[in-house]
């Protein structure tokens, strides 16, 4: 978790936990991550990798999250990202398998990484 703090704060990016229901979300002209004070380290940190992915892929395309296939694309894009993140934190050893499902990818998804 201080990897990914120290990586919040190169992108200027305030980390603050809620008492809600919904995982996370970004505010952009905020610059602030709202997590989830209800999820476990794992799921925390996954939130924010999957919440840098939209700023790193999306944050100049925010108008597209109006439309269903767009956003359903972004959404995508966001947890590949998240899925490259966790690959490299885990030295050799990440079961893609099982990420591709919990996250519901598309085989190819890793295609799409830096391509937006």
């Amino acid at each position: 978790m201080d990897k990914i703090k120290i990586e919040l704060q190169k992108l200027g990016i305030e980390l603050v936990y809620l008492d809600t229901q919904e995982p996370g979300c970004f505010i952009n002209t905020s610059k602030i991550f709202f997590v989830s004070s209800n999820l476990s380290e794992e799921e925390v940190i996954e939130v924010i990798y999957h919440e840098i992915g939209h700023l790193l892929l999306h944050s100049d395309k925010i108008a597209n999250y109006k439309n269903p296939s767009r956003k359903s694309c972004m959404e995508n894009d966001a947890n590949a990202y998240l899925i490259s993140r966790l690959a490299d934190d885990h030295d050799g050893y990440f079961n893609y398998s099982e990420a591709i499902e919990k996250y519901h990818l598309a085989i190819g998804w890793e295609l799409n990484i830096g391509n937006k």
